[in-house]
């Protein structure tokens, strides 16, 4: 019994969805309009200035670079206090860590009284 109510089901959303979409595709009124919105859009991006300002943007960031030196000064040494920075926020980190995995084994062990 449901199995016929499945197959019916099915046959009636095939027929519809097949009738559905048999006689859609193009219309020529609907390319015509398909036209006009991308030639509005054509014309709405042609008056933005945001296209052009981005391009003199990064044109400026690569002159800039290019007068840049691409090797270090010979003054540049290692910046101890950076790295006992980097230092201290790694072993803090390793200590909430390690903190966090004995606090999640003894809250196993423990059992509540009911």
């Amino acid at each position: 019994m449901f199995s016929k109510l499945i197959a019916t089901a099915a046959a009636i959303l095939i027929f519809t969805v097949g009738t559905a979409t048999a006689g859609t595709g193009p219309t020529a009124l609907g390319i015509k309009a398909d036209g006009l919105r991308w030639q509005g859009l054509a014309d709405h991006y042609g008056r933005l200035q945001g296209i052009k300002a981005d391009g003199l943007r990064w044109q400026a960031m690569a002159r800039f670079y290019a007068k840049e030196d691409a090797t270090p000064s010979a003054g540049s040494s290692f910046n101890w206090s950076d790295a006992g920075v980097g230092l201290g926020a790694g072993l803090a980190v390793a200590a909430i860590g390690s903190a966090a995995i004995v606090f999640a084994r003894r809250s196993r062990r423990t059992k509540l009284a009911l």
